[in-house]
């Protein structure tokens, strides 16, 4: 027994000293060149089972590896094999370099280029940018939960999303300044927008899939537009590979909002694209028969399934390969629904408080489909001559089928449950597109000397055509026995009620010219850069608005529930509304020209400094009245904007930057239109002719840190003084009768600073990406307060009132958990979004303006390899089914016995008066890449 149990200790100390010759090897794979990490490449031990694949970081690990000489090699596809001898007595540690494959031809040497479209790429021109940028890279974007490139900018720190009426991201807030405050370009070319009103181009409209990268810049430099104060928004489209690429995906999904409600939709093909005095002329009077009614008809169905489909292909051709091209498309067709509660609220003349006056139940069915279409071709004559042409088409339809249900609290209301009821069913459609094109050429004249130069045209349509809105009502009765009655339900023809139909839209077109010559000598034995150039651009705006009321005749008729059954005998205003001012042109040029140097102080400090200069001229004529002031006119100013940006390099990971700029920001087109007309809440809104462009000093600080080449650190603060910042407030306008409008009016000086914290950290097969912004601001606007005087009369009174600017939330934050295992070759991404409370809406009356309350969004993306080519993925948005709420600060009145039927009182008073439900949507897909 004792020669078995010393037998056994024997061996358990044999396998132990046998186990404990077994040794791990660990490193880091990275790219010679660019000194990125390699994710996926192998690493094995020739002649053994014993291997790995290297992880986010490039970094891997061969556990239990007995002692002993190996062959340690490393591969990946576009790069040299690398091999080594090791000796293995004890755990090693071996960073590994490849070497990327190049071929010579002839007297053209092509490499493979930087790959643009990689984190590591973005996490390199973040470091070496000379500005304050962020970069989200297409590696980044196809991966995330994201379809469009407003829900994906999203993830960059400091940037917050107003949403459009579907839940889905439309215009990126930068810094809390409001989507007004920025502007976007693709591929470095300021595009016209398609928005009805403005100058921001909505985000929505491009497809993510077309895009390369995303930069967004914080701080501007000379060669940049200078009319942005929260930042710039640059979208690169993909570019020609130097290897043939096919990608093509496809998948299906479907909104939940759709499980337990409705989905209904019209008939589009009956739509008039035009109202009829824009197909017959202004004065023409139109009848019945030119107005179609089959689009007015309501149809319930199941909800169609959402699909998405994308295509790209490109590669560099011919024997020297000095041609490459490429063409990539995107088409998605998504239903969406959503049912919003909303507590309509008018102010007391007496108390200045909320009264609620009403109950609305909105129901909508929304179909979106977005098309993007990107062609890009680029001929190297040479290494020091290219030339490149650019095409991009988008493209963006929401069919909406809406209906409205409103119950008056105070209208013929003798207690709970009677009182009239009004229901609005309303169809429309909104198409925007996008069409630009533009040719390029790069030129190196001499070593010291290049040359780049665009020309660009480009336009931008939005059409919302025969808009059909229709209501009808009914009214419920208390009788003397206690019972409640309901009245016929009929077509509504009174005070501006009834039957509508209203065509409006715009057209702009931009001609751009571009031209930057660089200069690079050595002085003082360091190379200094000087850079000039300008730009000009036109722009041509046409704008429409055309309306007309029909009658219902007999006048109540009842409502059957077929809107075909309905007789309509003439048409109110029959020449529309050509007298409008929203019919207007306008014209604007812009010139602009820039000088910068850059140059390094020591070894450690870079510093670019300059100045750009832009002059603005902008004139409209509208159909307002002759008698309007303002029907025709023009702006006209100059602007001179220095900057410099520092860098200091306290060492090879880490950078100090500081910016100091100065930019404007202009009118939108048709704030200065003398347009006015009527809203809801005891106001009238009015154009501004008078209205100046907003000024900006910006001040940036930041710290970076950047440990690893997808790894990084930063923490800043930002501080911006702007002068005539431009908000909706009310005024009295003596230019009409000294009545109160809201309008929109250049107030003082507003404030706006912060602080921001960027991060991103791989370990392996773990990720963890987030950023944290801390924002506050300050403005101060003239508010009414209505108030009933000594003489116990009802009056008002204009009070200035000091609050953050419109859309500023003081706590924006994003978390992405991320997951790779390059093994299984299984992907993953849970992120999380937060946006902190925030003025949704600025009211005209003092204390109530509306706050969007805080909101958490989360969203689910998967991606599982099935071949080398094959892969399948799933994409889940807003997984907690975040609601859309407003509330106010003060709780209404109660006007009638049943009043608390609003929800009950949040902390410090505060009531919600709105709440829209989304729901989640998903899809799940197939992806092929080549």
């Amino acid at each position: 027994m004792t020669r078995r149990i010393v037998a056994v200790l024997l061996l358990l100390i044999s396998s132990s000293w046998v186990y404990a010759q077994n040794y791990s090897i660990t490193g880091t794979i990275k790219d010679t060149g660019s000194k990125e990490p390699v994710i996926g490449a192998m690493v094995i031990l020739a002649g053994t089972n014993h291997g790995a694949i290297s992880g986010l970081d490039g970094s891997f690990i061969i556990r239990n590896v007995p002692s002993g000489s190996y062959n340690l090699e490393c591969s990946f596809v576009s790069f040299n094999k690398h091999q080594q001898q090791i000796n293995l007595t004890s755990d090693k540690v071996i960073n590994i370099g490849l070497v990327e494959r190049s071929s010579e031809l002839g007297e053209v040497v092509v490499t493979a280029s930087r790959n643009r479209v990689s984190e590591g790429s973005a996490r390199a021109d973040e470091k070496n940018s000379m500005t304050v940028m962020n970069v989200l890279s297409a590696q980044n974007i196809e991966l995330s939960p994201d379809i469009s490139a407003a829900n994906a900018i999203q993830r960059v720190s400091g940037i917050s999303l107003q949403r459009s009426s579907t839940g889905d991201g439309q215009h990126a807030i930068l810094r809390g300044m409001d989507k007004r405050y920025n502007y976007t370009t693709v591929n470095g070319i300021k595009i016209p927008s398609p928005d009805n009103n403005n100058r921001y181009v909505p985000l929505d409209i491009f497809p993510a899939d077309i895009i390369g990268r995303m930069e967004v810049s914080k701080a501007l430099t000379p060669d940049m537009e200078g009319d942005a104060i929260g930042g710039a928004i640059n979208m690169e489209l993909r570019d020609a590979p130097d290897e043939l690429m096919v990608h093509a995906s496809s998948a299906l999904g479907y909104n939940t909002f759709f499980f337990g409600e409705e989905y209904r939709t019209f008939n589009r093909r009956v739509v008039n694209p035009e109202s009829p005095s824009a197909i017959n002329g202004a004065g023409h009077s139109a009848g019945i028969d030119e107005f179609p009614m089959e689009n007015g008809v309501h149809e319930s169905r199941n909800a169609p399934l959402a699909q998405l489909y994308t295509l790209s292909l490109g590669g560099r051709v011919g024997k020297k390969k000095k041609l490459g091209v490429l063409v990539s498309g995107s088409y998605n067709s998504t239903p969406r629904g959503s049912e919003s509660l909303i507590y309509d609220t008018r102010t007391d003349q007496e108390t200045n408080l909320p009264e609620l006056r009403s109950i609305i139940n909105t129901n909508r069915s929304t179909l979106q489909e977005r098309a993007g279409l990107h062609a890009k071709i680029d001929y190297r004559f040479n290494k020091n001559h290219t030339i490149s042409a650019h095409s991009m088409y988008s493209y963006l339809s929401e069919a909406e089928s809406r209906l409205r249900v409103d119950t008056s609290l105070t209208f013929n209301r003798n207690g709970p449950g009677t009182g009239r009821i009004e229901s609005w069913y309303r169809t429309r459609q909104m198409i925007s597109r996008i069409f630009s094109n533009s040719v390029r050429g790069d030129h190196q004249l001499t070593k010291n000397v290049a040359l780049d130069w665009t020309g660009s045209y480009a336009w931008a349509t939005y059409d919302d055509p025969d808009m059909l809105e229709y209501m009808v009502t009914t009214e419920r009765t208390r009788q003397p026995d206690g019972t409640i009655t309901q009245g016929p339900v009929v077509y509504d023809n009174t005070n501006y009620r009834g039957h509508w139909r209203r065509w409006r839209g715009n057209s702009d077109t931009d001609y751009s010219g571009y031209l930057n010559l660089t200069f690079t000598p050595q002085l003082f034995g360091n190379e200094v850069m000087f850079k000039t150039g300008g730009m000009i651009r036109n722009k041509q705006r046409d704008n429409y608005f055309d309306r007309y009321r029909l009658m219902p005749t007999p006048n109540n008729q009842q409502y059957t529930g077929d809107f075909l059954d309905a007789v309509f005998g003439n048409v109110v205003n029959p020449q529309g509304t050509s007298q409008n001012a929203l019919n207007y042109e306008l014209q604007e040029t812009i010139l602009a020209a820039y000088f910068m140097t850059k140059f390094n102080i020591g070894s450690n400090l870079e510093v670019l400094a300059g100045v750009r200069g832009e002059q603005t001229n902008m004139s409209w004529i509208s159909n307002a009245p002759f008698n309007v002031a303002g029907r025709i006119g023009d702006l006209d100013y100059l602007d001179l904007l220095p900057s410099i940006h520092l860098k200091y390099a306290l060492s090879d990971q880490m950078n100090l930057r500081t910016s100091y700029f100065e930019s404007i920001s202009r009118q939108g087109y048709f704030e200065v239109i003398p347009y006015s007309f009527f809203e809801d809440d005891q106001f009238r809104e009015a154009g501004n002719p008078n209205l100046e462009r907003a000024q900006a000093r910006n001040i940036d600080l930041r710290w970076e840190y950047f440990p690893g080449a997808l790894d990084k650190i930063m923490a800043g603060v930002f501080y911006k003084n702007i002068v005539n910042p431009i908000e909706y407030t009310v005024v009295r306008r003596p230019d009409l009768n000294n009545d109160l409008f809201l309008s929109p009016v250049n107030l003082g000086v507003a404030e706006n600073y912060g602080f921001e914290l960027d991060f991103v950290k791989y370990v392996n097969k773990w990720g963890l990406r987030g950023n944290y912004t801390f924002t506050l601001s300050t403005i101060t606007t003239p508010k009414i307060r209505n108030f009933r005087d000594e003489n116990g009369m009802l009056t008002n009174e204009l009070v200035d009132e000091t609050r953050p600017l419109q859309g500023q939330s003081v706590h924006l934050g994003n978390l992405s958990l991320l997951y790779n295992n390059q093994q299984s070759k299984t992907n993953a991404q849970l992120s999380l979004v937060y946006t902190g409370r925030r003025i949704a809406f600025v009211s005209p009356f003092l204390g109530i303006d509306h706050y969007q309350r805080g909101q958490v969004h989360l969203d689910l993306s998967a991606e599982q390899k099935l071949s080398n080519q094959f892969s399948v993925f799933i994409k889940v948005n807003n997984l907690l089914n975040t609601p859309f709420e407003l509330e106010i600060p003060e709780a209404p009145i109660n006007v009638s016995d049943d009043a608390n039927i609003i929800p009950q009182p949040d902390l410090d008073n505060r009531v919600l008066v709105r709440q829209d439900i989304f729901q989640r949507s998903f899809l799940v897909g197939l992806r092929f890449k080549l």
